[in-house]
C-alpha cells in the first residue's frame, strides 16, 4: 500500500487524530506513564499555558519530537496525535493508533465519546482581488461566500464559516464538516479550512477501525470541496 500523501503538495499546517472521553482525574497522576510509554520518540515536555479565564483541567500537555513534527497531546478528556510533517494516511496511522492505545490503556481504556480525525489546510493569499480569485479556484463551493465582506480589500476582518452535518454507514455514524476562515500572519492574509470527520461512541479497541471511517469520509467531504484544476496541483505531476 502507498504510504505517501495522496496529495503531497497539499497545503497542509497539521494532521490530527483525537479521542474524547468522559473526563478521568485520574489522568494526572498517569501523565509519567504515558510520558515513559513514548519518551524516546516524543521526549520533549510542553504543559500547558493557561490564559485567564480557561478551564485548567481541559489544557493537554504535549510531548513532541525534537525536530517539533510530531506531538502526543492528553488532558483529562482527551488524547490526541497530531503531525505537523504529514508523511500519509497509512504512516500516520501506523504510529498514531498504538500511541493513542498506549495512553488510553494507561486510563483502563475509557468508552470513547468520539474520534476525530482533522486537518488543516493553509493558503496564503494577496490582499489585492486575485487573492479572492485564488482561495475561489482552490476552494469554489466555500470561498466565495467566506470572503463575502472584502476582508482582503481594506484592513483584515476575521472571518469565520462553520458547517457540520451527520453521516453514517457500515454500522459507524458520526458528524463531518469544515471550518473556513481567513486570518492575519506575518506578511499576508491566509485562507485555513479545517476538514474534520468524527465516529461517535466508540470503544478503544476498535479506534483503528474508527479511524479509518473518519479519514474516508473527511477525504470525501475535502475532495467535495475543491476544485479539479486544485486538485491536480496538489496531486504529483498532475495525477492522483
Amino acid at each position: 500500500m502507498n504510504n505517501s500523501p495522496k496529495y503531497p503538495n497539499q497545503q497542509l499546517k497539521s494532521v490530527s487524530l483525537e479521542t474524547y472521553f468522559p473526563g478521568r482525574l485520574g489522568l494526572f497522576s498517569a501523565l509519567g506513564q504515558i510520558q515513559a510509554q513514548v519518551e524516546e520518540r516524543l521526549p520533549n515536555l510542553f504543559v500547558p499555558n493557561v490564559k485567564e479565564g480557561e478551564a485548567s483541567a481541559l489544557r493537554p500537555f504535549q510531548m513532541r519530537d525534537s525536530a517539533g513534527h510530531r506531538s502526543l497531546a492528553v488532558a483529562v478528556n482527551q488524547a490526541s496525535f497530531l503531525s505537523f510533517k504529514y508523511p500519509g494516511y497509512e504512516a500516520f496511522a501506523a504510529e498514531a493508533v498504538p500511541v493513542l492505545q498506549g495512553a488510553l490503556g494507561v486510563l483502563e481504556k475509557p468508552r470513547l465519546n468520539r474520534v476525530v480525525y482533522r486537518y488543516e489546510n493553509e493558503l496564503g493569499l494577496s490582499r489585492e482581488d486575485s487573492g479572492i480569485e485564488m482561495a475561489a479556484a482552490a476552494f469554489p463551493g466555500i470561498a466565495v461566500p467566506v470572503l463575502a465582506n472584502g476582508a482582503l480589500s481594506g484592513p483584515l476582518l476575521r472571518v469565520n464559516a462553520t458547517y457540520e452535518h451527520a453521516w453514517q454507514r457500515d454500522g459507524l455514524g458520526g458528524s463531518r464538516g469544515f471550518h473556513a476562515r481567513v486570518e492575519e500572519a506575518p506578511g499576508m492574509p491566509v485562507f485555513r479550512v479545517t476538514v474534520f470527520a468524527s465516529v461517535e461512541d466508540c470503544n478503544c479497541d476498535v479506534l483503528r477501525v474508527a479511524a479509518d471511517a473518519a479519514h474516508a469520509v473527511s477525504v470525501e467531504l475535502f475532495e467535495a470541496l475543491i476544485s479539479e484544476s486544485f486538485r491536480k496541483f496538489i496531486s504529483v505531476d498532475g495525477e492522483e
